[in-house]
């Protein structure tokens, strides 16, 4: 599967809202992002391209997030959340506001039912539905994602230059449990390792259930054309799992690299859920 010239006349932001319009005949109104290797920055610069076409956009978290006093959020708008009352976001068009309960040095999740009462308000919703911890790669635990029942669209990060280094906690967010439940026995991060994330029930897919789904490649600056043709032949190659589309790209670089749709099968009501 060869890589075509980069798509390199928009913004990545401007090429994936490309991507998420054509998937799903019109831009949803809460997308949740999950997974790891640049999904705060995913987040970021979805918000800062819909704010800048006019929209009012809310961004939020189901767990938790940075707090904007230790990350600078290129946001017009912090709104705390405080338990019992106390002011909502209010939509403004051209602005982005951050919304979470105060916790530290983190943004903690507003009650779910707070959200939705408030997303119904704002053209765009963006959720980060999980934590990394930086890293590229993660598996999750029994707890994450956390899917609000409002998502429409789920985009999945993960991280390329994971690729090649040493499968360890410096590359992979719950590296152990991921031993455990792939029982895999390498010790390298190869294409077949991006490809057991795709495929098991605890990794890039879960929770998404009957929500359509966008893999997102991101750090594809990081690894040669090559190398990135070869993880996107694993991950797409005779797939037989949920359908979804498929974005390599970099936020460092700014362009997209490639995008396509691998069509699966359709995939049985229940498939894709919480842990059990």
């Amino acid at each position: 599967m060869a890589l075509p010239t980069p798509i390199s006349s928009k913004r990545l932001a401007a090429a994936l809202d490309a991507v998420i319009s054509n998937r799903a005949g019109s831009v949803p109104r809460c997308i949740t992002v999950t997974g790891s290797g640049g999904k705060t920055t995913t987040v970021e610069q979805m918000a800062r391209l819909w704010a800048d076409r006019g929209l009012s956009v809310l961004v939020t978290t189901s767990t938790h997030l940075a707090h904007p006093a230790v990350h600078a959020y290129p946001f017009e708008q912090f709104v705390p959340y405080t338990h019992g009352g106390g002011d909502l976001p209010e939509p403004r068009g051209g602005q982005v506001v951050l919304f979470g309960l105060e916790s530290t040095d983190k943004l903690a999740a507003p009650p779910r039912e707070t959200i939705a009462k408030v997303a119904r308000r704002f053209d765009r919703v963006l959720v980060e539905g999980d934590g990394a911890r930086g890293l590229p790669l993660r598996i999750h635990a029994q707890r994450d994602p956390v899917i609000p029942d409002i998502t429409e669209l789920v985009i999945v990060v993960v991280g390329l230059k994971a690729l090649g280094r040493s499968l360890d906690e410096q590359v992979m967010y719950l590296s152990d449990r991921f031993r455990l439940l792939i029982r895999y026995g390498g010790t390298l991060v190869t294409p077949q390792v991006y490809r057991l994330l795709l495929e098991h029930h605890e990794g890039l897919l879960k929770g998404s259930a009957m929500v359509p789904v966008i893999v997102f490649c991101n750090q594809s600056d990081t690894i040669s054309s090559a190398e990135a043709e070869s993880v996107l032949e694993a991950m797409a190659n005779r797939w037989q799992g949920k359908p979804f589309d498929i974005v390599c790209g970099s936020w460092h670089l700014d362009r997209m690299e490639h995008h396509g749709h691998v069509a699966g099968n359709a995939y049985p009501e229940g498939a894709y859920c919480e842990s059990v």
